[in-house]
């Protein structure tokens, strides 16, 4: 994580070792490829593990609870023998063709409150449901916890994942059409509240106008009722610390651009980007203290992208746990925080991944088995 592959290994070797005053002693790009390949990407994952762990204490809360929120992505991956084994595959196609590049799918659990990743799954099966209910039964004070999901995730699957004693709590977003019928026909009565039973789950349903789009938005939830309509509306509009999390790694942290070609090596890269993004998250968390504006309308924001600059080329302080490293990371972050507004802007969702016609622009091969 020291550079991006667009830089290669020999510069972010070079980056890495420059402040140990061992540049004499680097290694080479073959020597470290090959060192890697003893080394199961479980270490890196195991360590992000335990970080995660370690500061779950000093997680925040509101009103005495946890809020994740669940999301999934996907990356592109290199196209190697080595993938391609492993079972990843290209984007299906029409005509019984997919593109070129494999793809990992991911489902990602993530603190709404600090912005700090919590869990990931990565795999080569597009299931994000069956991923989102792993990472639900993963999840630390599962009891404490108010899980947030798209308007994807509501699914029978979801309903009785809930039901169980101490499941925790969860927000949905609701299709209006073409989900469950009693979805629909709240969707049609023009009341603001109801509870329902759906698949054998009582579920409470709550109609809220979007303040920017004035859009009714309809959710389905277990929350008791101290949380009103608003509330959950409000809180729902935190899930785009997600969405905010998956592109600071694909954009900021460059994650997409992996120096391996083979599955452990990549999956090193992936745990070790969730570490380096949980600390710099958490950094900024402790520095602005977002819990206290959670639900204002105004809230203290760092500068993530400084965090994880300053992390990639001071690694040798990070290791080390250095005070001196971790007091110049807090005074830059210090220097650089800005107040903003929620809701300021609103506009459309673009998707990231080409859809549709716009595959015949990408490089296209057989659909492979």
């Amino acid at each position: 994580m020291s550079g991006t592959n667009f830089e290669g290994y020999t510069i972010s070797l070079d980056q890495a070792f420059s402040e140990m005053d061992e540049q004499k002693n680097t290694p080479t790009k073959s020597a470290l490829s090959q060192f890697r390949r003893s080394i199961s990407y479980e270490f890196f994952r195991d360590l992000f593990e335990s970080l995660i762990a370690g500061w779950h204490a000093e997680r925040a809360t509101w009103k005495g609870f946890y809020f994740t929120a669940i999301d999934g992505d996907r990356c592109s991956l290199p196209c190697t023998e080595s993938i391609l084994k492993e079972g990843y595959r290209g984007e299906p196609t029409k005509e019984e063709k997919e593109t070129y590049y494999p793809v990992a799918f991911t489902t990602s659990a993530t603190d709404m409150i600090s912005g700090t990743p919590l869990d990931s799954t990565f795999s080569p099966k597009n299931d994000e449901i069956a991923s989102a209910i792993e990472l639900t039964e993963k999840s630390l004070a599962r009891e404490k916890t108010v899980f947030v999901f798209d308007r994807f995730y509501l699914s029978d699957r979801i309903l009785s994942l809930f039901c169980a004693k101490d499941a925790g709590y969860f927000i949905a977003r609701c299709k209006q059409k073409g989900s469950f019928m009693e979805i629909t026909e709240f969707a049609q009565s023009g009341l603001n509240e109801d509870t329902v039973e759906i698949e054998g789950q009582m579920v409470r349903l709550v109609r809220y106008s979007h303040c920017k789009s004035k859009n009714d938005l309809i959710f389905a939830t277990n929350l008791p009722r101290r949380f009103s309509a608003n509330e959950i509306g409000e809180i729902y509009g935190h899930r785009w610390e997600a969405e905010t999390a998956n592109r600071d790694r694909t954009s900021t942290m460059k994650s997409e651009q992996f120096h391996a070609k083979d599955l452990n090596g990549i999956k090193q890269e992936f745990y070790t980007c969730l570490v380096i993004q949980a600390i710099a998250r958490m950094t900024c968390a402790y520095e602005t203290k977002p819990e206290k504006d959670f639900m204002k309308k105004t809230y203290k924001k760092a500068n993530f992208k400084a965090a994880f600059t300053k992390i990639t080329q001071n690694i040798q302080g990070l290791i080390q746990g250095c005070q001196t490293f971790f007091k110049s990371l807090s005074e830059l972050l210090r220097k650089d925080i800005e107040i903003r507004s929620r809701n300021s802007r609103s506009y459309e969702r673009t998707l990231r991944r080409p859809v549709g016609k716009l595959y015949k622009h990408r490089s296209l091969v057989p659909r492979r088995a």
